[in-house]
C-alpha cells in the first residue's frame, strides 16, 4: 500500500483548485471593477467639467455678444476673468480659455498671459466655433499627464459668439483608481490566505473520510473485509461510505460462498474416481483433478496450456474442434512399458449463453473392464473349443459305429472306450467350471479342521506313486520337525497339493527330482514345491493364473490340461487368506511357493 502524503493527496489539489477559482474570480471582478471604476470617475470628472464649462458659457454669453470697444480693449473682459478664477479654483491643474467668435483668447486662468489675444487653432476649438461640442484625452507634451480637453460653443440666439476651451489633468483621478486597485490587490491577497486556510480545513473534512474509504478499499482488495468505514455525515460522502460498507459485507459474503463452493468443487474433484479435464474454447487445458494426473502419469504443470488432443492422443476419426458442438465418446490406450491403460473418454461441450466456451472431458479407467471383457470372450471361446473337440471326436466315432463298425466287437469296444474317455474329459471340464463359479461367487463354506500338513503331503505323494515310478522321478521332503497343525479345508488343500504336484510330475524331465519344503514363518506356514522340469518363460509368469491359459497349448492338451488347474488353485489359496507365487524360467524348473495362515479369521472361516 502506498503511503499517503499531503502533496500527492486530494488536499493540495482541492486547495489549488479553490485558490485558482478565487484568483480567476477576483481577476474577472477586478478587471470589470477597474474598468467600471475608471469609467465612473472619468465620467464624473468630465460631467463636472462640462457643468462648470456650461455654467461659465452661460454666464459670459452676453459679455461676448457686446460689440468690441477699442477704447476698453481687452479690459472689458475682466469680469470674465473673475468668473474663471472663481468657478475653476477648485479644479487643480486646469487651464481655461475663453475665445471670441474668431478663436482669439480673450481670457484665461493660465499663468502664461501672453496667450491672450492669440488665436487657438486646436481642432476642438474649431469644432466648437462651428457649434459642435467636442472633447478628447491627450498626453501633456511636457508633463506627460493625461489631460481632459473640452470645448463648448457659446451661443446667443442660436448664434455662436465664442467658445470655452478647457484642459484639465486626469492624474488625480487615475491616482485614485491606482490607490483603489492597490487596496483591491491587498484585499485579494488577504482573501487568498483566508481561502487557503479555510480550504485546508474544508479539504480535511472531505479528504478524511475519503482517505478512510481508500484504506478500506485497499484492505478489501487485499482480502480483509473485517473493517468498516466510519460514516461522518449523511451527505453524498456519507452515502458513499455506507455503500462501501455494504459492498464490503456483500463481497465478504459472496467470496465466502465462492470459497465454500470452490472447496466443495475441489473436494468433489479430489474424491472423484474418474479423471476430469477442462479446457478453454481453444482446447487448451485449464484444469485437471488429481485422478486425471494419476491416469496420465503427469503433473498438472506439465499439461496445463497444452491441447487436449495432444495429451490424450485422440483417434484419427475424432476432431477436437467438432467436440465444441456435440458430445463425443471414444477410447484411447495410453499404457506404457507393456502395461495397458485403456481410458474411456467422454467429451462434452461447455456452453455459456449459447456459445461453446470449452470442453469437459471425463476419463474412466476401463482397463479392468476391457480385460474382463476380453477374458470373457476368451473364456467363452476356450470353453467352446474344449467342449467342441471331444464332442467332435465323439460324433465321428458314433457315426462310424452307426455306419457298421458296431459289427466288429474289437473296433466297437475301442471306439466306445474313446467315447467314454472324451465324456470323462467333458465331465472334468464342467466340474472345474462349476467349481470356479462357486469360488468366484463365494457360494461355498470352508469345512475347517486342524490338519497335519506333513501327513497330507505324504498322502498326496502316495497317490502319485505310480506316475512318479513311471517317470523315474524322486521326491525329496524337507519338512520342519514339530510343524504345527494348520486350520484348513481338507478337500480344498488336498486338491491344491494334487494340482501342484501333478503339474510338477507332468513337466519334469525323466529321472529328475521334485523337492517339497515346509517351514513355519511366524503365524504362517510356507510350502515350496520345486521341480527340475522344462520351466516357464519369465514373460509368461504374469499370465499363469489366467483361466484356460497354457504356456504351450499343444503340449498341455496332449497332457490332458485345459488351463484351469492353477486358476482353481489360486482361488482356493485366497479363500484360506493365503498367497501363491510361481518362480520359473525356461530350462531351470519351476518353484511354487504357498503361504497359509495357521489359523483363519472368524469371517473367513464362516464363509
Amino acid at each position: 500500500m502506498k503511503q499517503y502524503t499531503f502533496f500527492k493527496g486530494i488536499h493540495l489539489k482541492f486547495i489549488v483548485i479553490l485558490l485558482l477559482v478565487i484568483i480567476l474570480a477576483i481577476q474577472v471582478f477586478g478587471a470589470y471593477f477597474n474598468r467600471a471604476l475608471e469609467s465612473h470617475l472619468v465620467n464624473n470628472f468630465t460631467r463636472m467639467l462640462d457643468q462648470q464649462a456650461h455654467l461659465l458659457a452661460y454666464s459670459i454669453q452676453h459679455e461676448l455678444d457686446k460689440p468690441y470697444n477699442e477704447e476698453e480693449g481687452l479690459g472689458a473682459y475682466e469680469h470674465i476673468q473673475f468668473l474663471i478664477d472663481k468657478m475653476f479654483a477648485a479644479i487643480p491643474h486646469a487651464e481655461i480659455q475663453v475665445l471670441d467668435r474668431n478663436g482669439v483668447v480673450i481670457s484665461t486662468n493660465s499663468d502664461n498671459r501672453s496667450i491672450i489675444g492669440q488665436r487657438n487653432t486646436q481642432i476642438e476649438v474649431k469644432r466648437a466655433l462651428l457649434g459642435t461640442r467636442d472633447e478628447a484625452i491627450r498626453l501633456h507634451p511636457k508633463t506627460g499627464h493625461r489631460m481632459k480637453i473640452m470645448s463648448i460653443p457659446i451661443k446667443v440666439n442660436q448664434e455662436v459668439v465664442g467658445a470655452v476651451y478647457l484642459m484639465a489633468s486626469l492624474e488625480e483621478t487615475y491616482q485614485s483608481i491606482a490607490e483603489i486597485n492597490s487596496l483591491l490587490v491587498k484585499g485579494t491577497l488577504i482573501a487568498l490566505c483566508l481561502t487557503a486556510v479555510i480550504g485546508v480545513a474544508l479539504a480535511r473534512t472531505i479528504s478524511a473520510p475519503i482517505k478512510e474509504m481508500t484504506k478500506q478499499t485497499q484492505a478489501m482488495a487485499a482480502g480483509d473485509f473485517s473493517k468498516q468505514v466510519k460514516v461522518y455525515s449523511e451527505d453524498e460522502i456519507g452515502q458513499l461510505a455506507q455503500g462501501i460498507n455494504h459492498l464490503s459485507q456483500r463481497l465478504s459474503q459472496a467470496l465466502g460462498e465462492i470459497e465454500e463452493e470452490k472447496n466443495k468443487l475441489a473436494s468433489i474433484l479430489f474424491y472423484m474416481s474418474d479423471g476430469l479435464i477442462a479446457t478453454d474454447r481453444k482446447g487448451r487445458i485449464i484444469l485437471l483433478n488429481q485422478q486425471a494426473e494419476m491416469m496420465l502419469n503427469k503433473q498438472a504443470k506439465e499439461v496445463l496450456g497444452q491441447k487436449l488432443s495432444d495429451v490424450l492422443d485422440f483417434p484419427d476419426e475424432v476432431q477436437q474442434d467438432t467436440l465444441l458442438f456435440r458430445e463425443g465418446r471414444f477410447q484411447v490406450d495410453i499404457g506404457a512399458d507393456g502395461q495397458p491403460l485403456i481410458l474411456e473418454i467422454t467429451v462434452s461441450p461447455l456452453h455459456l449463453d449459447g456459445e461453446g466456451q470449452g470442453l469437459i472431458a471425463v476419463l474412466q479407467d476401463v482397463t479392468e473392464r476391457e480385460q474382463l471383457e476380453r477374458d470373457r470372450k476368451a473364456f467363452v471361446a476356450n470353453v467352446s473349443h474344449e467342449l467342441r473337440t471331444p464332442l467332435t471326436t465323439m460324433k465321428s466315432y458314433v457315426e462310424t459305429l452307426i455306419s457298421g463298425a458296431m459289427d466288429d466287437p474289437a473296433v466297437a469296444k475301442r471306439f466306445l472306450q474313446v467315447i467314454a474317455n472324451e465324456t470323462e474329459r467333458m465331465i472334468r471340464l464342467v466340474n472345474k467350471l462349476l467349481q470356479l463359479s462357486k469360488l468366484d461367487s463365494k457360494r461355498f463354506k470352508l469345512r475347517l479342521k486342524k490338519l497335519d500338513l506333513h501327513a497330507l503331503i505324504q498322502e498326496t505323494i502316495q497317490r502319485f506313486s505310480f506316475q512318479l515310478q513311471e517317470r523315474e522321478l524322486t521326491v525329496k521332503l524337507d519338512i520342519e520337525a514339530d510343524l504345527p497343525p494348520i486350520e484348513a479345508d481338507k478337500d480344498m488343500l488336498t486338491q491344491v497339493l494334487d494340482n501342484i504336484l501333478s503339474n510338477a510330475i507332468k513337466y519334469s524331465l525323466a529321472g529328475g527330482q521334485i523337492k517339497v519344503t515346509a517351514r513355519q514363518e511366524g503365524d504362517q506356514l510356507k510350502l515350496v514345491i520345486e521341480d527340475e522340469g522344462v520351466g516357464i518363460p519369465k514373460q509368461e509368469l504374469k499370465h499363469i493364473f489366467k483361466r484356460f491359459y497354457r504356456v504351450d497349448k499343444a503340449r498341455s492338451r496332449d497332457k490332458g490340461g485345459v488351463g484351469l488347474g492353477l486358476s482353481i488353485t489360486r482361488e482356493m489359496i485366497l479363500a484360506h487368506q493365503g498367497s501363491i507365487e510361481i518362480d520359473s524360467d525356461v530350462g531351470e524348473g519351476t518353484a511354487v511357493t504357498i503361504r497359509l495362515p495357521l489359523q483363519l479369521s472368524a469371517r473367513e472361516g464362516a464363509s
